[in-house]
C-alpha cells in the first residue's frame, strides 16, 4: 500500500505523530496539538501494555509488564516459569494480545497459506455432529480404519476398470453399498483428516506418529492451540470451529490484526462500551470479530444499553489506516519496512466519546447470580441431579448519563458452587462455595494478582513435571501470571460501609481467568471470573474514568520450602500484585438471582461419592 510523502516536519516538534486518512498518510503532528485537531493517538508499538500495566511518569509500572511485553511478541525463555506459556503458545484468549510485528509476520507467512489453500475443506463444511476429542476415541479409530479399507477396494475397483476418478463409478449398482458405506463411515474422519491437515499447515501438529482420522492426544492439544489463536471457546471439533478451519488464512489472521487494533483503540479512547448491554454486534470493516461465548444470554438484559461504540471506533481506525482486508493490510506494514512497528505511533480521525465520559464518571456495577441451586449436585445414590440453569450469572457495569442511568456492557461471570475442598490429603469433601448477595465496594485493583494457596495443600497439588522429567513449583498458577488463579487482573470485594481498606474483605474478588471454558458453566469457588481481556478492559476503564492512586506491588513476601521426590523445592511469592486504589470507590450489588429447588440456603459439606470425584477432579483449584 503506497504511503504518501510526509509533509515537512513540524520545527518546534522533535516526535511528530504520521497522521493517516483513507489508508494515506496526509502528514503529521505534535502530541499538544492532537485534541485541538480533533484526532486519536493510537500506539501500534511493540512495546505497549494495557493502561492496567503502562508506566507513569518515573513508575515503572507493574513488574509483570515486561514478562507481559516477551508474551505478546512470542519471546519464550528457558526457565520452567515459561513452560506453561510455551506450552499454550497463543495467548490471546488468555488476555495479551499479539504485537504487531507477529501478526504482521503472520499475514505475511505465505508458504502457511499455500498450504491451508491446499486442504479440501468439503468435509468441514458438510453438517456434522459436534466431535467431543475425549468420546469415542475407540469408536473413530474403527472408523477411519475402515474408511482407509474402503477406500482401498474402490480404488482398486477403479485401476481395475480404468476409470479416471473413484466418483464415475458410483452409478454401478454393484458398488452401490461399498459408496454408500464409504460415504456413512467416512463422514466424520474425513472431517477430521481435514482438520488435521490444517493443523499439520500451522505446524502445531508434528507427530508423525498418532492417528489418522481420529483423535489423539496431540491432535487434541494441538486443536486447542488453533482455537486459542482465533479465540474459539471450545474444545470440541464443533461447528463454529469448522468454520474457522475453513475459512482461509489471510483472512483469519486479517481478523486477529483487526482484534490487536481494537484493543489498542480501546486502550487511546477509553471506550469499554461494546454492545454486549444492548445486544448490537458492530462489524469493523464488514466483519463480526467476537464469539458469542463473550456475550451475555439476552435473558434480563436491561433497556436502553449502550451501542457498539468500541466496533464503531475500531472501524473507524481501520479505515484510516486502509486496512480493509488482508491484503491492504499487508501492504501497509510492506511499506512501512522492517522494524517499523517497534514503537510505531498514528494519529486518526475517530468517532466522539459519549457526553457522560470523563475522568470522574459516576459508574456503579450490578452482579446478577442468575439460576442458583443450593441442593447436592448428586443423588442419595451418588448419581448425577440434574439442577438445570436457564440464565447465567452475568456482570453489568452502568454510568450516570445526565439524570438517567445506562448500561455499558453485561458479561457473562461465575458465582460460587459446590466444589471439592481437601481437608486431609486424601480427603475430599464437597462444600458449598458462596458467593453472598449484598452492596459491596470495589476500593482495591490489583495488576497481576497473586493467590497464595492454603497451608492444607497437598505437595503434589503444588509441583508439576517438566519436559525434561525434573520437577518444579506450579508458578504459573500461583502468578504473577496471565494463567494465575486470579489472572491478570483482580478487583477486591469489601463490604459496605466498611470505611478502612482491609476491613470487610471476605475472600471475593472480580477476576481474570484463564478457565476459559469454565466461565461458560457459570460456577467458581465464589468469586465472579471474567475472560481475560473483558477483566483487563474493566479495570483500565476504571482506572481511565475513576480517580485513583498507584500504590505499588504490596510487598507479601511467602515463602514454603519443601521436598519432593528427593529434592528440595522452594516456592516463593514476593508480591501481591501492583495495587491501584479507587477513590472514591465503585459500587457493586451482587443480587441474589433465582433460588431453585426447595432448599433456600446451601447444604452443609458433604463426603463426595467416588462415582462424583471424576466430575470434580479438575476443579481443585479452579476459581
Amino acid at each position: 500500500m503506497p504511503i504518501a510523502a510526509e509533509p515537512e516536519t513540524p520545527s518546534r516538534c522533535a516526535a511528530p505523530i504520521p497522521v493517516f486518512e483513507l489508508g494515506v498518510r496526509v502528514g503529521a503532528v505534535c502530541e499538544d496539538e492532537v485534541s485541538a485537531k480533533g484526532l486519536t493517538v493510537i500506539d501500534l508499538a511493540d512495546d505497549w501494555t494495557p493502561r492496567l500495566f503502562a508506566p507513569q511518569g518515573e513508575d515503572p509500572g507493574p513488574r509483570y509488564r515486561e514478562t507481559l511485553l516477551a508474551l505478546a511478541n512470542e519471546r519464550f525463555d528457558d526457565g520452567p516459569e515459561w513452560d506453561r506459556p510455551r506450552s499454550d503458545r497463543f495467548l490471546e484468549l488468555y488476555g495479551i494480545s499479539p504485537s504487531f510485528q507477529v501478526l504482521a509476520s503472520r499475514l505475511a507467512d505465505e508458504p502457511r497459506h499455500r498450504c491451508h489453500d491446499e486442504v479440501d475443506d468439503g468435509p468441514l463444511e458438510q453438517p456434522l455432529k459436534d466431535v467431543d476429542p475425549w468420546a469415542d476415541r475407540e469408536r473413530q479409530r474403527s472408523e477411519a480404519a475402515r474408511l482407509v479399507q474402503v477406500e482401498k477396494l474402490l480404488e482398486a475397483e477403479r485401476q481395475r476398470r480404468g476409470s479416471q476418478t473413484v466418483d464415475d463409478l458410483r452409478a454401478e449398482p454393484k458398488l452401490a453399498r461399498l459408496f454408500e458405506e464409504h460415504d456413512r463411515v467416512g463422514h466424520r474422519p474425513r472431517a477430521i483428516l481435514a482438520m488435521q491437515d490444517h493443523l499439520r499447515c500451522e505446524g502445531l501438529l508434528v507427530t508423525k506418529r498418532g492417528y489418522r482420522g481420529s483423535f489423539d492426544n496431540a491432535t487434541t492439544d494441538a486443536l486447542r492451540a488453533f482455537q486459542r489463536k482465533h479465540m474459539i471457546v471450545s474444545h470440541a471439533l464443533d461447528e463454529e470451529t469448522r468454520a474457522i478451519l475453513a475459512t482461509d488464512t489471510r483472512e483469519l489472521d486479517f481478523r486477529g490484526l483487526l482484534r490487536a487494533l481494537r484493543e489498542r483503540v480501546v486502550d487511546a479512547t477509553g471506550l469499554i462500551e461494546d454492545g454486549s448491554a444492548s445486544g448490537e454486534e458492530g462489524e469493523v470493516v464488514g466483519r463480526i470479530l467476537d464469539s458469542l461465548a463473550f456475550r451475555a444470554e439476552r435473558e434480563g438484559a436491561p433497556p436502553g444499553g449502550a451501542p457498539d461504540r468500541v466496533a464503531r471506533a475500531t472501524d473507524a481506525a481501520a479505515r484510516a489506516l486502509g486496512w480493509l482486508d488482508a491484503e491492504s493490510a499487508s501492504g501497509f506494514f510492506r511499506s512501512l519496512g522492517p522494524e517499523a512497528t517497534t514503537h510505531l505511533r498514528v494519529a486518526l480521525k475517530l468517532p466522539e466519546a459519549p457526553a457522560y465520559h470523563g475522568p470522574r464518571m459516576e459508574l456503579r456495577a450490578e452482579i446478577d447470580r442468575g439460576d442458583v441451586w443450593y441442593e447436592a449436585p448428586f443423588t442419595k445414590r451418588g448419581g448425577e441431579r440434574a439442577q438445570p440453569v436457564g440464565r447465567r450469572p452475568t456482570l453489568t457495569l452502568y454510568a450516570k448519563d445526565g439524570d438517567r442511568e445506562i448500561a455499558l456492557v453485561r458479561w457473562p461471570t461465575t458465582i460460587g458452587g459446590w466444589k471439592p475442598e481437601r481437608v486431609r490429603p486424601k480427603e475430599v469433601m464437597l462444600a458449598y462455595k458462596l458467593s453472598p448477595p449484598g452492596k459491596r465496594l470495589w476500593r482495591e485493583l490489583y495488576a497481576a494478582p497473586a493467590w497464595v494457596p492454603p497451608e492444607s495443600t497437598p505437595k503434589r497439588d503444588l509441583v508439576r513435571a517438566r519436559f525434561d522429567g525434573s520437577f518444579a513449583t506450579k508458578a504459573d498458577l500461583f502468578g504473577p501470571g496471565y494463567a494465575s488463579a486470579y489472572g491478570l487482573t483482580a478487583l477486591i470485594h469489601h463490604q459496605k460501609p466498611r470505611a478502612t481498606a482491609a476491613a470487610g474483605d471476605e475472600g471475593i474478588r472480580t477476576h481474570g481467568s484463564s478457565s476459559y471454558d469454565s466461565i461458560l458453566r457459570g460456577y467458581s469457588h465464589g468469586c465472579h471470573r471474567l475472560f481475560n481481556h473483558q477483566a483487563i478492559r474493566l479495570s483500565s476503564f476504571l482506572l481511565a474514568h475513576r480517580h485513583h492512586r498507584r500504590l505499588g506491588p504490596e510487598v507479601l513476601g511467602y515463602h514454603r520450602r519443601f521436598e519432593w521426590q528427593g529434592k528440595s523445592l522452594d516456592l516463593a511469592i514476593e508480591s501481591r500484585g501492583y495495587r491501584f486504589e479507587l477513590d472514591p470507590p465503585v459500587e457493586v450489588e451482587v443480587l441474589p438471582g433465582r433460588i431453585l429447588g426447595e432448599r433456600r440456603t446451601p447444604a452443609p459439606s458433604i463426603a463426595l461419592p467416588e462415582r462424583m470425584r471424576k466430575l470434580f477432579r479438575q476443579e481443585l483449584f479452579e476459581d
